[in-house]
């Protein structure tokens, strides 16, 4: 039976019974055997991954005239890009046929992003500004001391962009973000909340209002233009490199050790996908909700037509039809940190399983609302990102309602 689509958001994990229809990311000839990092096609067939062209889908490469250190790459058009080296920097007017070696100032440098083929950012150690395609620069005022490191930048018009960062020789949770209405002439430092060690590494907006930042083990959103940032669990423990919308509801992040995580609901929920790869992915880019690739350490190119395919860790348990709505006990219970919860389905339905703490306010949702076909289901949930407690989970579909109690225990 094939694995039924639905949108999880809890941390699941990859059981050895689960058979998949067919093969969902699957891996291209790479043109480099360095880490590649910056992703940008312009239709099914042509784009450049790292400063290499391909026409064809990414089955031949066309290598280019420039040095191994790549790291951040920013088309403002379909010919016009710019790729950031933390020593390089260079520029294509044909689509990356040819590259032309910019100067630029001294620094470290990780990230670039340009609102047009004129104007664009680049960041690392400081942030630099053109305003006449890379022929001159200057360097941005920033409320940072000099050991932080930026490591990524994002513009939604010429006044407002953002930037994330951490320092190098302070601890862990330093992470930053900064922001500008003014197009660079000011930066200033956002505050917010997270539950564990930031390690800032990402950020994507998909409107000038909501945007998202992607760290350690959660993604922050935002729906007022960074003036807040709200957590959301990402179903992974690791450091999200990457973030991409093809649309305002589905969107992707690629992380380190292989990890990929994907939303349906605008980042509100994130599940993840079988990736085949334990390395860490850098990049990701998507021409529709469909057809995507990602780039990576390790001589790794991924590529997907069919949106990377289901969630991993839930299935449907056998071929037997049940003969009325059922929500079980989570066995075991108590847990650490893992536990299964199964449920019948003795129709096809729409679901909704969300998850409470013990003052009975909402958490997170395993299924947010989706339609499943009638049969048995049992996914994994892992509790790790949460705290020792009593919490409740709440199965509703069709007139069907049931709360079930579970305890994790650290």
């Amino acid at each position: 039976m094939s694995i039924i689509r639905i949108l999880l958001y809890f941390t699941l994990i990859l059981s050895s019974q689960i058979l998949y229809s067919q093969q969902d990311w699957f891996q291209i000839p790479s043109p480099s055997n360095y880490p590649l990092s910056g992703i940008y096609f312009k239709n099914f067939n042509s784009g450049v991954v790292g400063g290499y062209k391909t026409t064809n889908g990414g089955q031949t490469w066309l290598v280019p005239n420039i040095n191994n250190d790549n790291y951040s790459l920013s088309f403002p058009d379909s010919n016009t890009g710019y790729l950031i080296g933390h020593v390089y920097f260079y520029k294509t007017t044909n689509f990356g046929n040819d590259w032309l070696l910019l100067n630029r100032p001294n620094g470290l440098f990780f990230g670039t992003y340009f609102c047009n083929i004129y104007t664009g950012y680049v960041c690392g150690s400081k942030i630099i500004k053109t305003t006449n395609g890379g022929l001159n620069w200057t360097i941005q005022p920033i409320p940072l001391s000099q050991n932080y490191e930026l490591y990524n930048i994002f513009f939604t018009d010429l006044n407002n962009g953002f930037a994330v960062g951490s320092t190098y020789t302070g601890p862990p949770d330093s992470s930053v973000i900064i922001k500008t209405t003014n197009g660079g002439i000011s930066w200033n430092v956002q505050s917010f909340y997270s539950p564990v060690d930031r390690y800032l590494h990402s950020i994507y907006f998909i409107t000038p209002n909501t945007g998202f930042l992607g760290g350690k083990q959660y993604i922050y959103k935002t729906t007022d233009a960074g003036s807040t940032w709200l957590y959301k669990s990402s179903m992974t423990s690791n450091i999200i490199n990457s973030i991409y919308f093809p649309n305002n509801l589905t969107g992707f992040g690629v992380c380190n050790y292989g990890d990929i995580i994907k939303t349906t609901n605008a980042g509100d929920s994130w599940f993840k996908q079988n990736s085949l790869t334990s390395n860490d992915l850098l990049s990701v880019y998507f021409i529709n909700n469909n057809y995507g690739y990602i780039s990576g350490v390790g001589n790794k190119i991924l590529k997907t037509t069919n949106g990377g395919g289901p969630p991993i860790g839930i299935r449907p348990m056998n071929n037997e039809m049940p003969k009325s709505f059922e929500l079980y006990q989570n066995f075991p219970n108590p847990f650490n940190p893992t536990t299964k919860i199964n449920y019948d389905l003795p129709k096809d339905a729409k679901v909704s399983i969300i998850f409470y703490d013990i003052l009975g306010r909402q958490m997170l949702k395993l299924v947010n609302d989706e339609f499943q076909k009638a049969g048995k289901y049992s996914l994994t949930f892992n509790g790790q990102p949460f705290a020792s407690g009593v919490y409740f989970y709440r199965l509703v579909s069709d007139k069907y309602v049931e709360v079930k109690k579970m305890l994790l225990i650290k």
